[in-house]
């Protein structure tokens, strides 16, 4: 869960590991931008908890059901462990701008 009060810390990921998200990331046309964060947690820091913060652009014909099969897709076909949580950039008051002020945290935006 991700809160309006939650603090984040750069990713710390291995850069080959953040370049295979980028390609998953622009295989799916729906998805425009993406931040990538560590949620800074108090208890159990040894468990990291990653957010893949995303940003949609649809197409102007497609329909709402088609763009959130797509997103449904894009989340579910990742194959990523519980450790990474996916959230749209714009569902939590603040989160984007918050995440923006996270160095290295903009790791995605299609061209």
């Amino acid at each position: 869960m991700i809160l309006e009060s939650d603090e984040f810390i750069p990713h710390g990921l291995d850069p080959d590991i953040v370049a295979d998200f980028v390609g998953y990331f622009d295989r799916h046309p729906v998805i425009a931008k993406v931040y990538l964060v560590q949620k800074s947690v108090k208890y159990m820091p040894e468990y990291p908890c990653y957010v893949i913060a995303y940003r949609i652009k649809p197409k102007f014909w497609q329909t709402q059901a088609k763009v959130d099969e797509q997103v449904s897709s894009f989340i579910d076909n990742s194959g990523l462990s519980q450790d990474y949580m996916f959230i749209s950039a714009d569902s939590v008051k603040g989160l984007e701008s918050k995440l923006k002020k996270v160095e290295g945290s903009d790791v995605y935006r299609r061209k």
